[in-house]
């Protein structure tokens, strides 16, 4: 059984029409992906400043202005990153260590304080993995 020529004129523009047709999903699967990972990035730098920057308080016992300026300015895109939760905990976390040097007096209150405020950090190191996770994983194919 032939095919007549228009028949099969017919028969390639389908074929293309497919081909044409997968290959813009692929694309797209592609561009999904590709912003799926530009995205973790983002969002890693803003986990990996969190993390450093409370690792330094911890570390140090200390923060000084211009550390919390560089921990403001690397976590100020969180907002279009994250959802409000995390948000609201960075913005916490920034306001308590900008309060922490104060906490570094030496009278009896302010020692209390300032034990309770490191041990805040400590557990906000702590739980950074778990409040970060859900953003930070990627699928495995």
């Amino acid at each position: 059984m032939l095919m007549s020529p228009t028949g099969i004129q017919s028969f390639a523009i389908t074929l293309l029409a497919i081909v044409g047709a997968y290959i813009a999903w692929q694309q797209k699967q592609i561009a999904a992906e590709k912003l799926k990972l530009e995205k973790f990035d983002r969002r890693f730098k803003v986990f990996d400043a969190t993390r450093s920057f409370l690792a330094h308080i911890l570390r140090t016992g200390n923060v000084d202005a211009e550390q919390e300026r560089e921990f403001w300015i690397a976590t100020m895109d969180a907002i279009f990153l994250f959802d409000a939760e995390i948000d609201r905990f960075l913005e916490d976390v920034r306001l308590r260590a900008i309060n922490f040097p104060v906490l570094n007096q030496e009278r009896a209150q302010f020692t209390e304080r300032r034990m309770e405020a490191f041990n805040q950090f400590k557990k906000d190191l702590e739980t950074l993995p778990g409040r970060f996770s859900k953003f930070l994983k990627l699928r495995v194919h």
